[in-house]
């Protein structure tokens, strides 16, 4: 039985190693076989390892998602014929929500934050990151505001300036490994959180999600 993080590519070597701690982490909690399958930039594709396995169980490791959700997740397993199934993806789940909030806690400011995350033209895509970024504002109480990076650190830079008051905004990294729009969040200033990595909640959540649906259809 196979779990499958359909996760986005870098060219960082220390993104890749995060993402390949990620699958280790998955494995170990789980024990389950767990691949990962990118959907850019890196090999072995999504598709490429879809077929070799047998309805394995794929989720998909992407935050806001956006057009690689559902192009290069959900009509990569239709076309696969693997008999896949497909989990919510992470930028849904309340462990993420955790692991930010744990991330937070960290960081010794009790000012305004602001998410930073890669960005997308799909319109469900930023909804989502509103919902997390509603969420964290809800339990923390404090102003939090999205940034999408992919518009340019100039644009991003704007939205900490507005929100700084007697200092920077702390950069929440709604990013999940280390790599170009990671690095682009560090020049915006101030304080910037860690990537969330493989992050106990998240890698629990992975785990748990893939485990149960491998075993509703076994």
């Amino acid at each position: 039985m196979s779990i499958v993080l359909a996760a986005h590519g870098t060219r960082s070597k220390a993104g890749q190693e995060t993402i390949a701690q990620v699958v280790s982490q998955v494995a170990r909690v789980s024990g389950d076989d767990v691949h990962v399958g990118w959907v850019d930039v890196l090999e072995p594709t999504l598709g490429d390892v879809l077929a070799d396995l047998e309805a394995p169980v794929v989720v998909p490791w992407l935050v806001g998602g956006g057009y690689h959700l559902s192009v290069d997740v959900y009509q990569v397993v239709e076309r696969s014929g693997s008999g896949a199934v497909v989990t919510e993806p992470l930028g849904e789940s309340p462990a993420l929500i955790s692991a930010l909030l744990d991330r937070l806690a960290g960081v010794d400011d009790a000012g305004p934050v602001v998410l930073a995350w890669a960005g997308s033209s799909v319109t469900e895509a930023r909804r989502r990151v509103a919902r997390i970024a509603a969420r964290l504002a809800a339990v923390t109480g404090r102003p939090i505001e999205s940034v999408a990076l992919a518009a340019g650190v100039e644009r991003a830079q704007e939205v900490v300036a507005a929100l700084t008051t007697e200092r920077p905004p702390v950069v929440l990294s709604l990013l999940l490994a280390p790599g170009f729009f990671h690095d682009r969040a560090k020049k915006l200033g101030g304080v910037i959180t860690d990537p969330i990595g493989a992050h106990p909640a998240v890698v629990d959540w992975a785990a748990g999600v893939g485990a149960a649906q491998l075993r509703s259809v076994v």
